[in-house]
């Protein structure tokens, strides 16, 4: 052969070659994105076999068998899902709260099959720090500035509490607004009123106050008006779980957890961390029933089995901060950046 007829002839083998090598590796399956890289912000389970969570990288993955195997159900792209819950085994809501930033921008998505299929919905969460899902008709969520509801056709959220204000800065040369604090979390009781906790961390840091400064609202009519249920303590606290509409707790710095018996009218010390006081805090307390409680730490885990008269401390070692979800006094989930189980209780 001429050098020419050499050239196409190895061309032809190498483009041959590609092609047998593309169709063998057709069969692979792109899985994106990895589960253990991307961050776990939410879990949940709405029954012993079906759990879902939905983590930064846009991934929404479900288990249909307890949590042995977990597959990716759904994936969006660019998008960090914040935030997941359901209002029953068939209907659940995630939420972005982060990446909404031009009008347009989707940033709620829901199934009405129990995660089989997901959609994009047209309401937005615009700057949503958590949100409670109470109907497929109703829905809070809580901003910087307060809570809003959303109860009509037209998707307008409705402004039904306002955090106070104050004025920051130096009176002779420059001032501005600055928000008392935030709300932290929503609570649905068995009895159907909503409590949502906060603190005024921000007044606080600009000696505004020096007492008082977390608080818990309380909603009897589904959002719509709310009314300061307790406000009390020199410190912040970010977390709150209710077991039914009258024993709970909550927890936030210094590792300090509270119990109530009255449906958070009155709270009692149950546990502080004397040794790590100036920089620990509770991240999240959940309360499975009246007696198993776990809570997660900057670095670490704490559990009672006996209604919070006792507490016991462990470590997630090679990890900063995890938050637990229980499913039983004995299998618990761990998730962040990585997932981890127990199934016995937390011990191991």
């Amino acid at each position: 052969f001429s050098f020419g007829a050499r050239m196409k002839k190895i061309i032809f083998i190498f483009i041959s070659i590609l092609v047998v090598s593309f169709a063998v590796n057709a069969q692979w399956d792109l899985r994106y994105p990895d589960l253990p890289s991307d961050f776990i912000n939410s879990l949940v389970f709405t029954s012993e076999q079906n759990g879902y969570f939905v983590n930064e990288g846009g991934g929404l993955v479900q288990t249909t068998d307890g949590g042995t195997t977990w597959s990716l159900k759904d994936f969006f792209q660019d998008q960090n899902l914040y935030e997941i819950k359901f209002i029953n085994t068939q209907t659940g809501f995630a939420y972005v709260s982060k990446n909404v930033i031009y009008p347009g921008d989707k940033s709620l998505i829901y199934t009405t099959n129990a995660g089989n299929t997901w959609n994009e919905s047209q309401t937005a969460l615009w700057g949503a720090l958590t949100f409670l899902p109470i109907s497929e008709n109703r829905m809070i969520q809580a901003t910087n500035t307060g809570i809003e509801t959303l109860s009509n056709f037209y998707g307008n959220w409705q402004t039904t509490y306002s955090i106070p204000t104050f004025l920051a800065g130096d009176t002779l040369y420059y001032q501005w607004e600055e928000s008392y604090g935030n709300i932290f979390q929503f609570d649905l009781l068995t009895n159907g009123n909503i409590l949502a906790i906060g603190n005024s961390w921000n007044a606080k840091l600009f000696n505004q106050i020096s007492d008082s400064v977390s608080f818990i609202l309380r909603s009897v009519n589904n959002g719509e008006s709310w009314d300061t249920l307790w406000c009390d303590l020199p410190y912040e606290l970010k977390t709150i779980s209710f077991v039914d509409d009258q024993i709970g707790w909550m927890a936030g710095e210094q590792n300090r957890i509270y119990k109530t018996t009255d449906g958070g009218l009155n709270w009692s010390l149950q546990y502080v961390d004397s040794l790590f006081q100036n920089w620990s805090m509770i991240e999240q307390i959940f309360a499975l029933d009246e007696s198993n409680i776990y809570g997660s730490t900057l670095g670490g885990f704490i559990r009672s089995t006996d209604g919070g008269i006792s507490w016991q401390s462990s470590s997630f070692p090679g990890y900063n901060s995890l938050k637990v979800f229980f499913k039983n006094s004995l299998e618990g989930y761990a998730y962040g950046s990585d997932l981890l189980k127990t199934t016995d209780g937390g011990v191991s």
